[in-house]
């Protein structure tokens, strides 16, 4: 077979081991009151076989538009289980889950304005909100 390039190999066996060594070391870690997450970035690669590798080894979803919160809800996750980021969080904000988020994080203390708004009036629905 001719491979064009660039292009993705999926090695399901090695990502299955790379995602259940992360979720055992966090695990391993999760002692003396310290609390550690493993988080999935969609943005870094939004395969659907990553996404599921991380689901059930525990890893929380991380999405940059409420495009990608959906295709994370597809996979499994609730919503509580996904983190919203970056400055593409409004875009088609139709999608975004009635539930609430684990955490909307903000790139400017404009945006943070924006989701404490968006909370108060109750079209945003989250544990925890900040800025990164």
């Amino acid at each position: 077979k001719e491979i064009q390039t660039p292009d993705w190999i999926f090695l399901e066996k090695t990502a299955a081991e790379l995602f259940g060594r992360a979720a055992h070391l966090t695990e391993k870690l999760n002692t003396n009151g310290v609390k550690i997450t493993n988080a999935y970035s969609l943005k870094t690669n939004p395969d659907a076989r990553l996404l599921q590798q991380a689901y059930n080894n525990g890893f929380l979803a991380e999405a940059i538009s409420p495009l990608e919160v959906g295709k994370a809800c597809e996979i499994g996750f609730k919503p509580e289980q996904i983190i919203l980021n970056g400055p593409g969080k409004w875009w088609h904000k139709e999608y975004l889950p009635e539930e609430p988020l684990h955490a909307v994080f903000c790139d400017s203390t404009a945006d943070l304005k924006r989701v404490v708004r968006a909370i108060a009036d109750g079209r945003l629905k989250t544990e925890i909100a900040g800025v990164r």
